[in-house]
């Protein structure tokens, strides 16, 4: 398996979530500098109305690989910095973000979403989180 790196990540997001590949406008340039305009894309059409959609399945898919990048110690900064932004700071929008981030997320992935909370407006999902 070729391991992911900030180069490739584009390429990686098309295998790992196909059904995003038709709705990227951008596939013919993906030698350019666009992994934040296509890792935040993906996680705005993953969690925007996540409170009001009955199918969590992309968003849940998308939490649990950024929680693989995120944990992973060979994944260069730059990487890791890429999903903190574009993912985890759209996951604090909603309850359900909460909820699937109790679910999923764990080790380094829970310290930047705690790093998050602690300047963030999002106090639906800060209640939600902290239930016990």
């Amino acid at each position: 398996m070729e391991k992911i790196t900030y180069n490739n990540i584009i390429r990686k997001i098309v295998e790992e979530f196909p059904e995003y590949r038709n709705s990227l406008k951008y596939w013919d340039n993906l030698n350019d500098d666009i992994q934040y305009i296509v890792l935040g894309n993906l996680a705005l059409m993953a969690f925007e109305n996540l409170d009001e959609r009955p199918d969590t399945a992309l968003a849940e898919k998308l939490v649990i690989f950024t929680n693989q990048i995120l944990n992973n110690p060979e994944n260069e900064d730059k990487l890791k910095e890429l999903f903190q932004v574009s993912v985890l700071e759209q996951l604090v929008g909603s309850r359900t973000g909460a909820i699937l981030a109790k679910k999923y997320l764990n080790g380094r992935s829970v310290y930047l979403l705690e790093f998050i909370l602690k300047d963030s407006l999002a106090k639906e999902f800060e209640e939600e989180y902290r239930k016990k």
